[in-house]
């Protein structure tokens, strides 16, 4: 699994997280390899203890928060992450003031509380769109990093899509979502509704 990542560009600085470098605007079209890289998950205890568990790596944070406290004032920031990087970036958004983030994404949320959502869908001003799966393997076998669709749902609402994907790849997590009409079709609604966070 992968954490928290992130790079300066002009137009903006978005903190990533992704299984492959190069698919950075799988999510959102102007997250690209130019404005983000990767920083791993990496190690036994820091990583794949911490992704079973539900925990965020103390590494991604610390990293996250020294890249945004460099930040130049006027650049826009966005979080995009995934499986217990959302832990991670939750973090970060907790110490960030309402409206300081763009748009944001969290994918197959690895987490046994809404909590490190929250933080981001405040920091966000609450556009945060969620896609976590009912049939996610990885999700179903972590001992407390996991909540069911419907209890997303009950939280986040119809910000909440769930692909029915069976796999814990970010990448088939994608195709899923691109794929499936019905999320394509409301995430259009969504987007011409005001929601930027839908609009690709």
């Amino acid at each position: 699994m992968v954490g928290v990542a992130a790079r300066l560009r002009r137009q903006g600085l978005h903190l990533h997280q992704k299984l492959q470098s190069g698919m950075f605007d799988n999510w959102h079209s102007d997250h690209t390899s130019q404005n983000s890289e990767v920083l791993p998950n990496s190690g036994l205890f820091s990583g794949l203890f911490r992704a079973f568990f539900g925990k965020a790596n103390r590494d991604q944070v610390d990293t996250a928060n020294a890249i945004i406290a460099a930040a130049p004032t006027g650049v826009n920031i966005a979080f995009e992450t995934y499986s217990n990087g959302v832990n991670a970036a939750g973090q970060v958004a907790q110490g960030m003031s309402p409206g300081a983030l763009d748009p944001s994404t969290v994918v197959a949320p690895n987490s046994s509380s809404p909590a490190p959502v929250q933080a981001i869908d405040q920091a966000d001003g609450s556009t945060t769109l969620i896609f976590v799966s009912s049939n996610d393997p990885a999700l179903a076998l972590a001992l407390f990093g996991h909540q069911s669709v419907d209890a997303w749902r009950a939280e986040f609402g119809d910000r909440v899509f769930d692909p029915g994907q069976t796999s814990h790849n970010l990448d088939n997590y994608s195709n899923a979502v691109q794929n499936s009409s019905d999320i394509q079709n409301d995430l259009e609604r969504q987007c011409s509704l005001g929601n930027p966070a839908a609009c690709h």
